[in-house]
């Protein structure tokens, strides 16, 4: 799917291999045409998650959809059947009709709402001040006002929004799906939920670190995926 994709966008950019390296290089990355002809062509694993989002930007691609197809390649082979599938009805679902979709709602286990926002804004503001940033250069950082996050941190705001979690999570170098739990952002079918946390249990105690790490950055980035279509 990876291949697949990145041959569409390239095609569909109207761009030589020579322009989309060009351009890759002003971005800071220093790759070649002769790199760019061997990636489309399978002879070359997908590359680390910023050079992806280059890519699908220089041509105009999906970025998600580039970045998820990457991370089934590059998943233990026992998952990538399950998560191709997950993929194919996730993206075939920009042509149907999303009513009676599944929504994510806020749902706080143990803590109500205002306990929930308390401990996401308290968590904010150590992770920020533990990675030396000020309120105004995580601001910047993460595409929203200064103001607004320090009434996130003060716990005037209450539960942001996924899409702004979305946004404060690469800046804070925390998961989406660790900040979306923290919030308090699960399925709206509370079952699902249950089960899926067994799953994630069972697959802690048998799957080795490295692909717990490939399995953790997979969900993370299912979870973007799904929001963008839910907002």
């Amino acid at each position: 799917m990876y291949y697949k994709l990145l041959k569409r966008y390239i095609k569909n950019s109207n761009l030589s291999l020579t322009e989309i390296a060009n351009e890759l290089n002003k971005l800071g990355f220093s790759k070649d045409k002769s790199y760019l002809s061997k990636l489309q062509n399978a002879k070359l694993t997908p590359p680390e998650e910023k050079l992806t989002r280059a890519i699908a930007k220089v041509t105009g691609g999906n970025v998600e959809e580039l970045l998820w197809s990457a991370y089934i390649i590059n998943a233990p082979e026992r998952f990538r059947t399950p998560l191709q599938s997950i993929s194919d009805q996730l993206f075939n679902l920009e042509n149907k009709d999303l009513e009676g979709k599944r929504k994510i709602d806020v749902i706080c286990m143990n803590q109500n709402k205002e306990d929930r926002s308390k401990i996401f804004s308290e968590f904010v503001r150590q992770t920020r001040l533990k990675n030396n940033l000020s309120i105004k250069c995580l601001a910047a950082k993460a595409n929203v006002s200064h103001s607004y996050i320090s009434q996130i941190e003060n716990g005037k705001r209450g539960i942001p929004s996924i899409e702004i979690i979305r946004k404060l999570a690469e800046p804070l170098g925390v998961p989406v799906i660790q900040l979306i739990q923290l919030a308090g952002y699960i399925p709206s079918e509370e079952n699902d939920w249950v089960e899926g946390t067994n799953l994630i249990r069972k697959a802690n105690s048998l799957l080795s670190n490295e692909e717990k790490e490939k399995l953790l950055r997979i969900i993370d980035a299912f979870i973007t995926l799904s929001t963008m279509r839910s907002i």
